[in-house]
C-alpha cells in the first residue's frame, strides 16, 4: 500500500521518472518489474508529450498500479479513441482495466502525476 507522499518526495520521484521512450532500445512498453524499487515507469505517445500509461513500482520492484491514457477494448469495445483507466496489479499479475472515474480516490491519490500531463479534471 502506498502512503501519501511528502511535496519533497513528490518532487523527487518525478525529478527520478523514467521514461520508456529514451530506453526503447531495451523496453516496447513498460517493465513487468522494476530493478529500482519505488521507481514510477511513463511511456509517452509519439508526440512525446501525451502519456500513454505509467507504472507504479513498490519497494520491493513489483507493479502496484498503472494509470494508462489510450484505448482500452474491455472498457470501451475498441472504439472512442483515449481513456483514462488503470490497472491493478498483484505481483506480476495484471488486472483487468477499471476506469479511472470509478475510483476518485486512487485519481486524487496520483493527482499531482495526472497534473503532469493535463489528465487531472
Amino acid at each position: 500500500m502506498l502512503l501519501p507522499l511528502s511535496i519533497r518526495e513528490l518532487i523527487k520521484r518525478l525529478l527520478e521518472l523514467k521514461f520508456s521512450k529514451e530506453l526503447k532500445k531495451k523496453f516496447h512498453s513498460l517493465p513487468d518489474y522494476a530493478h529500482t524499487p519505488g521507481s514510477i515507469y511513463a511511456k509517452l505517445k509519439a508526440d512525446k508529450k501525451t502519456l500513454h500509461a505509467m507504472r507504479f513500482y513498490d519497494e520491493k520492484g513489483y507493479p502496484i498500479i498503472e494509470i494508462a491514457y489510450h484505448n482500452e477494448p474491455s472498457i470501451n469495445g475498441g472504439k472512442g479513441g483515449n481513456i483514462l483507466h488503470i490497472h491493478r496489479y498483484d505481483g506480476l499479475n495484471r488486472k483487468s482495466a477499471e476506469l479511472m472515474s470509478l475510483h476518485p480516490e486512487i485519481k486524487l491519490k496520483y493527482k499531482k502525476y495526472l497534473e503532469e500531463f493535463g489528465l487531472y479534471e
